[in-house]
């Protein structure tokens, strides 16, 4: 999958699910912990509202919703 895709996958996860930690975005996307942290970084960078969440019950959190939903059901189709 493109690293682009790969973002957007990262961002519908964050949209959809709420808040999600490293290991199970990891999962979710096929690739290893710290890749999830790039990929976190380089969003941000771009502007998208990424919040760390650190103890326990951390993870990311996606603070404003980016795709609509017609936008996510459209994405998931493709990927199938």
């Amino acid at each position: 999958m493109s690293k682009l895709k790969k973002g957007i996958e990262m961002i519908i996860l964050l949209q959809v699910n709420g808040k999600m930690n490293i290991k199970n975005l990891a999962e979710k996307l096929n690739m290893k912990n710290r890749n999830v942290r790039k990929y976190k970084e380089e969003l941000i960078d771009l502007g998208v509202k990424i919040e760390s969440k650190i103890g326990k019950d951390g993870g990311y959190i996606l603070r404003e919703p980016i795709f609509t939903e017609n936008f996510i059901k459209n994405f998931k189709k493709s990927k199938n």
